[in-house]
């Protein structure tokens, strides 16, 4: 294994074979070849990817991507990006509050994986968690074949740069 890794990616990549090991890592190069801004951070259990807070911290509040372990206990390596989802506000009419008919966007973190874990040649679903729990998703969606997880990371990082462009100015 690649010694420039952080060790809590390092030790998820163990658990699997060559060839999905080299698809996580194709994702990483993706996610840290994007910008010049994005920091890899190594923690006990999972790796982070987000704006550089000094030498080697990340800002919490602008993270784009996390890749953790599939649970605990399980060293497979898990894809977490901070992806947009449509969202409408509502509320029922005794609140005294009204519904707006256009779409809000919302960001919250979504799962990128594939049926058969990191096998790129299957059905690529995302697992939507809203709210402050991720111990349950609130809905999925299926991605068409057509598209791919490098495209579900370029859409991560672009709302990741608007993000960071809109704090930093």
């Amino acid at each position: 294994m690649d010694n420039s890794l952080p060790k809590s990616l390092s030790k998820l990549l163990d658990n699997i074979p060559s060839e999905q090991q080299n698809y996580v890592l194709e994702a990483r190069k993706q996610i840290l070849g994007s910008d010049d801004r994005i920091i890899e951070v190594g923690r006990t259990t999972s790796t982070l990817y987000g704006l550089r807070k000094g030498e080697s911290k990340v800002y919490k509040t602008l993270l784009c991507a996390q890749i953790i372990p599939f649970a605990i206990g399980v060293y497979r390596p898990r894809l977490m990006l901070f992806l947009p989802y449509p969202k409408r506000e509502w509320a029922g009419p005794s609140s005294g509050r009204t519904y707006k008919r256009e779409k809000v966007k919302g960001l919250t973190w979504v799962e990128a994986s594939h049926i058969k874990a990191w096998d790129q040649d299957s059905q690529l679903r995302l697992f939507f968690y809203i709210g402050k729990t991720r111990s349950r998703h609130s809905f999925c969606m299926d991605i068409p074949p057509e598209e791919s997880l490098f495209d579900i990371i370029d859409l991560a990082l672009y709302e990741w740069k608007l993000r960071v462009d809109e704090k930093t100015q």
